[in-house]
């Protein structure tokens, strides 16, 4: 396995945070769109978590064990 194997969740595009919070300005209530943010935000959020476990030796394997710990 190689570092390439894994992939980590991508930024949250820009112009869909502005928006969502263009959209709230206006009192409009697009769930789609805030379900859209939420979910890549979380998954952005787990790929630092598991980044900051893999620097303090604690890092689940992203590919074999994503539940466990010392996967591989």
């Amino acid at each position: 396995m190689s570092s390439n194997d894994i992939q980590w969740a991508p930024r949250v595009p820009q112009s869909l945070i502005q928006r969502l919070y263009e959209n709230d300005a206006q009192g409009l209530a697009d769930y789609e769109l805030v379900d859209d943010v939420g979910w890549r935000l979380f998954f952005r959020c787990q790929s630092f978590i598991t980044a900051v476990e893999a620097v303090s030796v604690r890092a689940k394997c992203p590919i074999c064990q994503p539940n466990s710990y010392n996967g591989c």
